[in-house]
């Protein structure tokens, strides 16, 4: 299951890249990820690991900041939707192992 996601992950990442154009690029972006897993989990890791590879991709010109259990959004799944609807976060990746108004707080403790 969690290989299924980083085989989605990874390309959607590399289309973002592809998409943003070259004169924006000369500046350095920062592309903010939020994800509802603790620190401990392979999501983190693999979304570390892609934030790594993006910022070597790019020479550094794209950078992404990983931030895990919800962290911006307080701890809850329907904030973290409204910030991406917002466009406070850019990237947002909500596991399907809770319900929708769950909160992630006793998962990151």
């Amino acid at each position: 299951m969690k290989l299924r996601f980083a085989a989605r992950f990874v390309p959607l990442l590399g289309l973002l890249i592809a998409a943003t154009s070259p004169s924006a690029v000369l500046a350095q972006t920062t592309i903010r990820a939020e994800h509802d897993e603790p620190v401990e989990s392979i999501t983190h890791r693999l979304m570390v690991q892609a934030a790594a590879e993006i910022a070597s991709a790019t020479q550094g010109k794209v950078k992404m900041d990983v931030h895990p259990g919800a962290s911006l959004s307080g701890g809850k799944i329907p904030t973290m939707i409204q910030n991406t609807q917002a466009g406070n976060v850019d990237l947002a990746i909500i596991s399907s192992r809770r319900p929708l108004g769950a909160s992630t707080a006793a998962t990151c403790q």
